[in-house]
């Protein structure tokens, strides 16, 4: 009997130097992964003058199988901690940009016909715009991944930014106009306007069955980040295919402004309602594992 309770209480005690062990090696890493933007601002002013919020790393189920067929199926996504822009880029953050770098302006006339003020999201913006934009902001713009995880505000299966129900007060979209950026109350991590009033650019090339084939992590359709950016400085003939476009428009009805719809355009085309908002990565670019699909 005592040598039976003498065996039960070692083996009761490696079990317990196994665990203690087992959680010592763990823990370092989750508290490394924590510190890792523990130490970074919530919130910060991008040399263009944005405030920009911090996203924590994290996973989400990217999709929808109540959408149309290029949002199936759903899949899991991991993604590195970035900043993203709190706003849509304003009328008044662009004309300083035209001013500073003498790049082709808009046709200001026709953007001041629905977007009235310098506090009204830019409108009219071909994708190679807000990629000249970005790049002159030292910022980037997010990816498909990015903008739907950030839309989703932390809260899984949301099928807006602040919810399940649509809600015309949370969001303006089936209207005449746009309205100045911050006009509604922001999602949980606190970004305005991701449903509605503008259309916004994000980085990706569109292919309509990419999600069959998506990365887990940081997924990213086309090249990889420093191609898009070295080949945009470059040579930005060569980035051709369409372009991804997320949160529909003032425009738009209540399916266009989901988290998950997917919109796509030529990156020359500067509709009426085509916007952006800028994203930054925490680490170098050259530090981000990138998984591209060709």
């Amino acid at each position: 009997m005592k040598r039976n309770l003498a065996l039960i209480c070692s083996f009761l005690v490696v079990i317990t130097c196994f665990s203690i062990l087992s959680c010592g090696k763990d823990k370092p890493e989750a508290q490394k992964a924590t510190t890792d933007t523990a130490s970074l601002p919530k919130t910060k002013i991008g040399i263009d003058g944005a405030k920009m919020v911090l996203i924590p790393a994290g996973q989400f189920q990217m999709g929808s199988e109540d959408g149309e067929d290029d949002e199936r199926p759903i899949h899991q996504v991991d993604l590195d901690a970035f900043y993203i822009d709190a706003n849509e880029v304003t009328v008044g953050q662009y004309r300083k940009f035209v001013s500073a770098t003498g790049h082709t302006a808009p046709n200001w006339n026709q953007v001041s016909q629905s977007a009235r003020t310098d506090n009204h999201p830019i409108i009219g913006i071909t994708w190679d715009d807000a990629m000249a934009y970005a790049i002159w902001a030292s910022k980037r713009l997010p990816t498909e991944a990015e903008w739907e995880y950030a839309a989703r505000g932390g809260v899984p299966d949301r099928k807006y930014p602040w919810g399940n129900r649509e809600n015309p007060s949370m969001a303006t979209y089936g209207v005449a106009v746009p309205t100045p950026i911050g006009s509604h109350q922001p999602n949980s991590y606190g970004l305005y306007d991701l449903a509605g009033n503008a259309y916004e650019w994000c980085l990706d090339e569109y292919e309509k069955n990419y999600y069959q084939s998506s990365p887990k992590r940081n997924p990213l359709c086309g090249r990889n980040m420093q191609e898009f950016n070295e080949t945009f400085r470059t040579d930005r003939k060569k980035l051709k295919g369409l372009r991804v476009l997320r949160g529909g428009s003032w425009t738009s009805s209540a399916e266009l402004i989901r988290v998950t719809s997917r919109s796509r355009f030529e990156p020359t085309a500067a509709l009426h309602d085509f916007g952006f908002r800028c994203a930054e990565s925490v680490k170098p670019l050259d530090q981000v594992n990138w998984n591209a699909n060709r």
